[in-house]
């Protein structure tokens, strides 16, 4: 069956909507499908790192305003699925006049569906379903759909949880606010007991320094590797907590857009997070400080490993699937 993708991805919005899409083209190629991932980008080798060993075919085009096009770019599809905020009811309900198959990736529940398939595995999403969604059986909330890319769902010997020594600093592929080199070298001046490693796409342009280890963004293989050495992650507040969730990583994540702060609550009530912050907070530097203080605990992060555990995230892509019968 052919499977149509489509997304978009500029700084400003960060790279989780593609990160998603991304591993559902990986795990539909891998299931036997022909896989077409459309893309509309500001930052076309950014994206092509990322799909860089690949099943599946990427081409950039600009979409997002030209229903026509997806639907030409759609015949022939068995299903096809949207990811991007900028989709509108307009949209929706011409695509849906067609009698195809469609997956809807919302976030924000902002949007009708009739016919279509539609999906939040946000964090608390179940328990903010509003009416119009709750009308259909095709709208689905919940982690058990959440769809991760590939080395995230493969299993591996859980680290033992030791003494706090190394942590891995990440805000998105990024870092659209450039706060990660000003706040790893701060709290890395506070704990020079702690080796600290920050992910940023502006490695080589850091100058030399020895309390802080700037290194590129890494393939996903490579960041499933840190993730598991590192004794503590900070991160975004994004698709990088659920990653974590599924490898049992303890972490401290930052809100770097908007649109997570709803999230970061709901992770706070599931007891997996239990320090969070926003990038505009004042004294964000000390505050971080003091939840890596607390987190340095081994019990604490021995409880929050523990509590992630009992989340099996690693199988959400077919449950997903397999709810809407493209995967037997």
């Amino acid at each position: 069956m052919r499977v149509s993708i489509f997304t978009d991805y500029t700084a400003k919005i960060g790279q989780g909507h593609l990160s998603r899409c991304a591993a559902m083209a990986d795990y539909l190629s891998e299931q036997g499908h022909e896989v077409l991932l459309y893309v509309e980008a500001e930052d076309v080798e950014h994206v092509q790192q990322m799909a860089a060993s690949s099943h599946y075919r990427l081409e950039f085009i600009h979409w997002k305003k030209r229903v026509n096009k997806v639907l030409s770019l759609t015949l022939g599809s068995g299903l096809s699925i949207l990811d991007s905020y900028a989709i509108g009811q307009e949209m929706v309900e011409a695509l849906e006049m067609t009698q195809r198959q469609w997956l809807f990736v919302d976030d924000y529940h902002h949007l009708r569906y009739r016919s279509a398939w539609a999906v939040d595995w946000s964090v608390g999403a179940e328990e903010r379903v509003p009416e119009h969604w709750k009308l259909s059986p095709r709208c689905l909330t919940g982690l058990q759909y959440a769809v991760l890319r590939r080395p995230f769902c493969e299993p591996y010997e859980l680290p033992r949880v030791k003494t706090l020594e190394s942590v891995l600093m990440l805000l998105g592929g990024t870092d659209m606010r450039d706060l990660l080199p000003p706040l790893s070298r701060a709290v890395a001046q506070r704990f020079p007991h702690i080796r600290f490693t920050a992910v940023t796409p502006m490695a080589e342009f850091m100058p030399p320094s020895d309390s802080v280890r700037f290194v590129d963004v890494m393939h996903p293989q490579a960041l499933r590797e840190a993730m598991r050495a590192a004794d503590l992650v900070v991160c975004g507040c994004g698709q990088t907590v659920l990653e974590l969730v599924a490898l049992q990583r303890p972490c401290i994540p930052i809100v770097v857009v908007d649109n997570q702060r709803e999230d970061l609550e709901a992770w706070r009530k599931t007891g997996f997070v239990p320090f969070g912050h926003v990038w505009d907070e004042p004294d964000l530097k000390a505050r971080l400080g003091d939840s890596i203080d607390y987190m340095e605990s081994i019990p604490i992060r021995e409880s929050i490993v523990k509590a992630m555990g009992d989340v099996q995230l690693r199988e959400g892509a077919k449950r997903l699937f397999e709810r809407m019968g493209v995967c037997d």
